[in-house]
């Protein structure tokens, strides 16, 4: 029986694909970030050519504009096109590792213009490597551009090059710790896939917490079905419910900067595949008129998905809710 249904349109076709990075010059300009911070002509030509959240070429430098403020990329165009393509950025599905819970976190950060600065500001290309360390993690991993991708990976997600680097990566810092600055080497594809093995069954906003420093993210709530459905019957907590992913779409549509992390208890079948209990996926919106909820599943790439609130309030276990707006 089919109790929710798969929208033709995907989370990709709801963003803007068509910006291409702009080569920009600025005459006698050393220091690009300082003029940007006080030179309100300088800004306001930037503005209008690096959209919030894009990248672009000054001066022969990259730099990905946060709102008000400049990030240098620390790699060339060219290869910051190569690791994230404008065609790929939002279309990253989940392989069979079991890491739903980064997956699904990876695309609702990159969903966000803060979130991609910060993603972009991990990696540094150096002598034809790319470095990618994560803000509070000790290892930082090195992959040489023209030999990693030969190498023989086990189940990591079907996305861009500068994706699969981040997904490894965070595999390396959950398989070991170090108390000191180390350089790890991505080049032997048995203790890659012994690294990847540990991304399965992460914490619902774990991947959130691992891309995004403390102080460039605040929790906003979180929502426990099991805890709060205690002595209620079902219809008091639909009712709770739909009070709930009301304010959170409110604050979603309102906050550019929004991530909402899910998780499902219990399986239900969707269209012509299955959801499984415990599966990480992105709420992104709330049809209060219809009582649909939005959903991303990971498993399906990018494409949205509807549930009824009368079968997701019987499916979920549980909600969070981030701003990762830098304060």
């Amino acid at each position: 029986v089919n109790v929710a249904k798969v929208s033709k349109t995907t989370f990709a076709e709801t963003q803007d694909l068509s910006y291409q990075i702009q080569d920009i010059t600025l005459n006698n300009i050393v220091d690009v970030i300082k003029e940007y911070n006080c030179n309100p002509n300088i800004k306001d030509v930037i503005n209008k050519k690096i959209p919030d959240g894009e990248a672009g070429n000054i001066n022969g430098q990259m730099f990905c504009r946060n709102g008000d403020t400049l990030i240098k990329i620390n790699m060339s165009k060219n290869t910051f096109e190569t690791l994230f393509p404008m065609s790929e950025r939002y279309n990253i599905k989940q392989g069979n590792i079991g890491d739903c819970w980064l997956i699904s976190d990876i695309c609702g950060v990159m969903s966000t213009p803060e979130g991609r600065a910060n993603i972009y500001s991990l990696f540094r290309e150096e002598n034809g490597n790319i470095f990618v360390k994560l803000p509070n993690n000790n290892i930082e991993v090195c992959f040489v551009i023209s030999e990693w991708k030969k190498l023989k990976t086990d189940g990591l997600s079907k996305a861009s090059d500068g994706i699969r680097m981040l997904e490894q990566t965070i595999a390396f810092n959950r398989n070991e710790k170090s108390d000191k600055p180390v350089i790890k080497q991505a080049n032997n594809s048995k203790e890659i896939n012994k690294a990847l093995k540990t991304l399965k069954g992460g914490e619902n906003g774990e991947g959130i917490s691992s891309l995004i420093p403390e102080k460039g993210r605040k929790y906003c709530m979180f929502y426990n079905v099991a805890d709060n459905s205690a002595h209620k019957s079902l219809e008091q907590q639909k009712n709770d419910l739909d009070i709930i992913l009301s304010e959170i779409d409110t604050f979603i549509q309102s906050n550019k900067n929004a991530v909402c992390p899910i998780t499902f208890l219990k399986s239900f079948t969707l269209d012509k595949y299955e959801i499984l209990g415990n599966h990480a996926c992105r709420l992104i919106g709330y049809n209060k008129a219809t009582q649909c909820v939005k959903f991303v599943n990971p498993h399906n790439g990018n494409q949205i998905a509807e549930i009824p609130l009368d079968i997701f309030v019987k499916t979920m276990k549980e909600i969070h809710l981030y701003d990762i707006t830098t304060k």
